[in-house]
């Protein structure tokens, strides 16, 4: 919010703190995870991995999905998460009507957004979800971890290396080796 730090504690406690990081208050006193801050109100996963919300105050948490959800990310005024009772699909929960919508039918597993495309992976690749035609491309098909998009690429772990994809062109490369040895 510009005049506050929202960061969990050695317990994992939901802590707010000014900018010098003084000053700490917990305002939810149990584990969080993906703290999101969207104007007054904090979104995040409760102990039990359930989406929740704060006031940055605050207020009393509010349990807004009673199910197990993750990678909660936040992209304007929506939330985007993988519903692990839902064959850990892709939803988007709107903050502003309150609903819920699923987006694909995929296992889908870590997000990083570039504008309106929503890069994930999946267990058999790297994926864009397009906002704005609503539409899924499969970008690479691989075995991976961890995704992030940046100036034109997406970078992911494939067997222990560090390897990107140019999203325009689809081809992969290879930054670090699993089998580079320090000399």
């Amino acid at each position: 919010d510009g005049k506050n730090v929202f960061l969990t504690n050695d317990n994992g406690y939901l802590v707010k703190t000014d900018m010098n990081f003084k000053n700490a208050t917990v305002l939810v006193k149990e584990a969080v995870q993906y703290i999101n801050v969207y104007k007054k109100s904090l979104y995040f996963t409760d102990a039990n991995h359930y989406l929740c919300m704060t006031t940055s105050d605050g207020g009393a948490k509010i349990t807004i999905i009673k199910k197990a959800v993750y990678y909660l990310t936040l992209h304007g005024d929506h939330l985007y998460y993988q519903l692990d009772g839902d064959n850990e699909s892709l939803y988007d929960y709107n903050i502003k009507t309150k609903k819920s919508t699923r987006l694909v039918d995929l296992h889908v597993y870590n997000m990083s957004f570039n504008g309106n495309d929503l890069y994930y992976n999946a267990k058999d690749g790297i994926y864009v979800y397009h906002l704005d035609s609503q539409k899924n491309e499969l970008i690479l098909k691989t075995s991976n971890s961890f995704v992030q998009y940046y100036k034109g690429y997406v970078y992911y772990i494939n067997n222990a290396s560090l390897m990107r994809v140019n999203v325009s062109t689809k081809t992969p490369e290879t930054i670090v080796s699993s089998t580079t040895q320090n000399v």
